[in-house]
Parts: structure tokens; sequence; C-alpha cells
């Protein structure tokens, strides 16, 4: 479990972040002795999660690999290097620690994703049918809080097919991800164990700025 972990952060965060940290907070309530193992798994699918965002959204249109290096790359940065911390932490440590883990491929968990996703997308959908384009930063906000990916695919598609200026997009992608932070970090201290709490804040709030800071700018 100890290596396995981290890991299962790097695979996942090529999926879904969102899920995985659904999924792993809600481990770490019955291997609460691994609750640092599952907070670096988990800042390391945040940080996976950046680059295959970019990725998605080179791929769409290639157009968009210079206007958003650095929006979507620059948060991998405190991820990182949060990550290394937590690792060279828990390597000084070398606590003893107890497991009883049992099928990975528990049921419920994707249940709940699927019914938190599938709410979120519902209000972003309708939200942007009732308010119009003009709502497209509340409705990419609303989005991101259950999955990157389709505001992405939204946003790109309006790009190409509508005429979307590349600020806009960059935006909303933004504003996406800010929730999307902000959603996992949630889910951590609701449905993780009390020893999450803290360690998970400085990676929350790492992003957080950064991603803020870069929303100040493309405001500007």
């Amino acid at each position: 479990p100890g290596k396995g972990i981290w890991l299962t952060g790097l695979l996942g965060g090529l999926a879904s972040s969102t899920a995985l940290t659904l999924n792993l907070a809600g481990r770490s309530r019955e291997n609460e002795d691994y609750a640092s193992d599952f907070t670096l798994g988990m800042v390391l699918s945040w940080a996976v999660m950046y680059v295959r965002l970019y990725l998605i959204c080179i791929f769409l249109s290639g157009a968009l690999a210079k206007p958003l290096l650095l929006p979507l790359l620059l948060p991998v940065v405190p991820a990182l290097a949060y990550a290394l911390f937590l690792k060279a932490r828990e390597f000084r440590n070398h606590s003893q620690k107890s497991a009883d883990f049992t099928n990975p491929f528990k049921l419920l968990p994707a249940i709940k994703f699927g019914i938190v996703f599938t709410v979120v997308m519902f209000v972003a959908n309708a939200a942007r049918v009732y308010l119009g384009s003009g709502a497209l930063l509340a409705c990419s906000f609303l989005g991101g809080a259950a999955e990157m990916d389709a505001v992405a695919f939204s946003v790109i598609d309006m790009n190409l097919k509508s005429g979307l200026a590349v600020r806009e997009l960059v935006l909303a992608l933004l504003f996406a991800s800010l929730a999307n932070t902000l959603t996992k970090g949630i889910m951590v201290c609701v449905l993780g164990a009390k020893s999450m709490r803290r360690p998970i804040l400085p990676a929350v709030v790492l992003i957080c700025l950064v991603t803020g800071g870069l929303i100040g700018y493309y405001l500007m």
C-alpha cells in the first residue's frame, strides 16, 4: 500500500482526479494509518490532471499549445513541490502501519461520484441554457466542480465553431480548475479521515493561490 497508493494517484489522475479523490478519501476512514500516503496520492493526481487537461486541449486544437502553457501547467509546480515534501516527510518518519485493504473495485464510491457528477453537470448546463453565453465563467465554475474534461470540450468547441476568444477560453478553464480544486479539498475534509484535513489544506491553498493569481492576470 505505501508504494501502490502514490502510483494509484499518478495513474488515477489520467482518468479522473475527482473520482480518485472521492475514493481515497473514503478509504482513509478504514485505513487511517495511511492518511499521509492517501494525501500524497491525491496531490499527485491533481498535478497529473492539469497535464492531462493540457494534452487534451492541444490535441483538440494545436493553436492552443502556447496560450494554455502557463495557465494549465503552472499550477502543477506547487502541487508537485508539495507532493515531494510529503514524500520526504514520510521517508523521515518510517512509521509502522497496518492496513486492511480489500476489493479495490468498490461500487459505492463510483455510484456516489456518478450522482455528484450528474447533479453538478445538470446545474452547469441549465445555467448555460437559461443564463446564456454571458454566464460562461459561472457555468465553467459549476461544471469544473464535477469534472474538468467536460468544460474543456465545451469551451474548445466554442472556440473552434463560435469564435470564442482565447482569453475567455483561458479564463473559463481557470475558473473551472479553481472550482475543481476546492471541490476536491472539501471532499477530503468531509469524507476523509480527520488526520487528512491538515495535510491536504496546504495543497488546496497553494494551487488556489496560483490559479487565483492567473485569473487576476488574465482579467486585467
